[in-house]
């Protein structure tokens, strides 16, 4: 039996929300793809539909860098 890779989506805005409402204060939010091409046309997609989502903040990752208050 395989466990799903997507278990649960949240936006920017949700998680900024959760950390700060258990004690956090962020310093830093990054959204990064984990998209990995190995094809032309994956090539294709990566330049010009992937980045430009991610550079706007939608990606399959994001990495927090928060402290406690």
């Amino acid at each position: 039996m395989d466990t799903p890779v997507l278990i649960w989506q949240f936006t920017r805005r949700q998680m900024r929300h959760l950390v700060e409402s258990v004690g956090f204060k962020i310093l830093r939010i990054r959204t990064h793809r984990g998209f990995c091409p190995r094809t032309p046309w994956k090539q294709f997609l990566l330049k010009w539909i992937i980045d430009p989502a991610v550079a706007l903040g939608y990606g399959d990752g994001m990495k927090i860098i928060a402290t406690r208050r």
